[in-house]
């Protein structure tokens, strides 16, 4: 790959991501703090103008929408949903919507989310309720330009608040009863006329909830009700859980049962509106479902753009809205389930908070088929240069051979050609000379004789 490719490449690339950094940080919506039941606004925003978006309400549980509103007239505004939609070909808006809601009454300074939906991205509002009474309060105001005055609320971190009222356990001693289900709220439980008083144990479903109605009841003959009354965390979300106790009279003790303990199957389990099943495949939710639950988180691992949701409404002729169900991002998403049912006033909003964390595995996997090519690599480069370096060898004492021959061609060359021609003639007159004398010695002898 040329350096030109790879260099458009990573251009590309850091656009990319700065364009999906700023659309993430180019929305804002204002933090209120409320007392309760006092009507307030949420203003959603913009850093920058924008031509065209589609803004939605995705989430408010435990406060009541009241509606919306755009001032503009290329805004369509549908207020029964929460939705606003807008397209101009003007310089466009910053201003984008403005929600209105009503505080619930709580008894201690409460939490609330706020998740709106912007061009598919997640924005969520921070709302503090404080008690009429006072309570636990903190200064600041919110205009509605959506600037914040400096207050305590802004420093401190937003936490979930458990909306769980109900219990682990339930029971009496003596006498205990069986069957205790944490969806159930009524037991009918019948005692000895022996068991002047009873002791009534309960144990919480989450820590930071309030119980009252356990310890000692004195019990009358006949029947005594026992209410053990279970506030959730966030001070709303409220069950009381009833144990009918018949002691009886001085006359039945002795035909008192061992079935005398045990609840009356036949009472029907009380359930609130909502959903009676959740579920999303291959994954479990946490909490464990159930209906008066409102908040889950799960952890996503995959690689899915849509989780397969199945849901199922406590009544008849119910309208079940899913959002948020699409297009899951890496990080936090929030998918919001809204139960709409025939009245009006019937309605339960659920949250499934979905961190999805797959591309950290995807890393891992990628450092690792990295190492795994190099160590290939490296093993393959190896092999090659443990094959090369003897013929590496074998060239180079053959081009010493060629230079010991070449030495001794030159030193030969470099032998003058005269002195050898001189030398062989000389030798030729030599053996002439030689001759000659022979042939004059032997012809002067034949003359003497």
């Amino acid at each position: 790959m040329s350096k030109k490719i790879k260099l458009s490449i990573l251009i590309f690339l850091s656009i990319i991501l700065a364009l999906t950094i700023k659309s993430k940080s180019a929305y804002k919506s204002t933090d209120p703090t409320v007392t309760s039941g006092q009507n307030f606004t949420i203003t959603v925003t913009s850093t920058t103008n924008l031509q065209n978006f589609d803004l939605s309400l995705s989430s408010y549980a435990g406060l009541t929408y009241l509606g919306c509103s755009n001032p503009s007239e290329a805004a369509v505004v549908n207020s029964t949903k929460g939705n606003i939609s807008y397209a101009s070909m003007g310089s466009g808006t910053t201003m984008l919507g403005t929600y209105s809601f009503k505080a619930p009454e709580v008894n201690q300074k409460t939490t609330f989310r706020v998740v709106f939906s912007i061009n598919n991205t997640t924005n969520t509002s921070v709302v503090t309720v404080n008690p009429s009474s006072g309570g636990n309060t903190a200064s600041g105001t919110t205009n509605s330009s959506g600037n914040n005055n400096q207050s305590n609320i802004s420093q401190q971190p937003s936490t979930t608040i458990s909306n769980d009222a109900t219990l682990r356990e339930l029971g009496i001693r003596p006498n205990d009863f069986k069957g205790f289900n944490r969806n159930k709220l009524s037991y009918n439980v019948i005692v000895p006329y022996e068991t002047e008083s009873v002791e009534v144990y309960a144990k919480k479903g989450h820590d930071k909830q309030t119980i009252s109605g356990t310890g000692t009841k004195k019990l009358n003959v006949g029947s005594n009700k026992v209410d053990v009354v279970v506030i959730a965390e966030d001070g709303i979300a409220k069950k009381i859980y009833t144990i009918n106790i018949t002691r009886k009279e001085k006359a039945d003790s002795n035909n008192n049962t061992t079935d005398d303990n045990e609840i009356d199957e036949e009472e029907p389990e009380e359930i609130g509106f909502g959903l009676s099943e959740l579920t999303i495949k291959g994954i479990d939710l946490e909490p464990q479902f159930q209906t008066d639950i409102y908040e889950y988180r799960i952890e996503l691992k995959e690689d899915l753009d849509k989780l397969d949701l199945s849901t199922l409404a406590t009544e008849i002729g119910t309208e079940i809205e899913i959002m948020g169900n699409e297009n899951l991002q890496e990080g936090e998403n929030v998918i919001t389930i809204i139960v709409k049912g025939e009245d009006e006033d019937k309605n339960a909003t659920y949250q499934i908070i979905v961190n999805k964390t797959i591309k950290k595995a995807e890393a891992k996997n990628n450092d690792n088929n990295m190492k795994k090519m190099l160590i290939i690599g490296g093993t393959i480069v190896a092999g090659v240069i443990i094959l090369i370096i003897p013929i590496i060898i074998a060239r180079k004492r053959r081009l010493e051979k060629i230079e010991e021959e070449d030495e001794e061609f030159s030193q030969y060359n470099n032998i003058n050609i005269n002195d050898i021609y001189k030398e062989s003639i000389q030798n030729t007159f030599d053996e002439e000379d030689g001759d000659y004398e022979r042939k004059r010695k032997n012809s002067k002898g034949k003359r003497y004789k």
